[in-house]
């Protein structure tokens, strides 16, 4: 959904979308270091800016925030409960294949060896994709990425993007479930 749809749905122009939206992002970064925190909190709160907002609109929405190491998990689990975002987006995390963690390995000696960082970044994003496309196939049944840019949210290139239609469950009942 591109903001100009968002307009209109505010507007009452159109049908209402009556699936879920679910947003993912990778962060490509090994550690969530001083070099990178800055990024850490920025990449999670333009994610949770997104969810919130397009709940506000009356969209049901729910994000994946998908890191490499415990350290980097324990740092967004920090930045989720500073902005009481939990219900919002699920922290993925999980042990990497041993291929990845090998690609991780060479990437990281590759970039130390040339000092360009950008290398490691690359493996990142991809490994980290991989792992979010996962976690997502896995959580979401049904879901449809969605590729084109144009019909992403708020014209962000998310590393996932993706539509279940005809989705009644919001991202608070998942995750606090109702007795009755």
């Amino acid at each position: 959904m591109s903001t100009s749809i968002a307009g209109a749905r505010r507007a009452g122009v159109g049908s209402p979308f009556t699936g879920k939206h679910i947003l993912g992002v990778a962060f490509p970064y090994p550690d969530a270091g001083p070099a990178h925190a800055d990024t850490l909190e920025h990449y999670f709160l333009r994610l949770t800016y997104a969810l919130c907002h397009l709940s506000f609109l009356g969209e049901r929405a729910f994000g994946y925030f998908s890191v490499l190491l415990p350290e980097v998990r324990d740092a967004v689990r920090r930045l989720a409960t500073r902005y009481e975002a939990m219900g919002y987006v699920q922290i993925v995390f999980e042990s990497l294949l041993v291929s990845e963690m090998t690609r991780l390995t060479e990437a990281s000696e590759l970039a130390a060896r040339e000092s360009n960082p950008a290398a490691l970044t690359v493996v990142g994003r991809e490994i980290g994709s991989d792992v979010l496309r996962r976690e997502i196939a896995r959580q979401e049944p049904g879901v449809v990425e969605v590729t084109r840019a144009e019909f992403m949210p708020y014209g962000v290139q998310w590393d996932y993007c993706g539509v279940v239609h005809g989705c009644n469950e919001s991202a608070a009942d998942r995750l606090n479930p109702r007795l009755l």
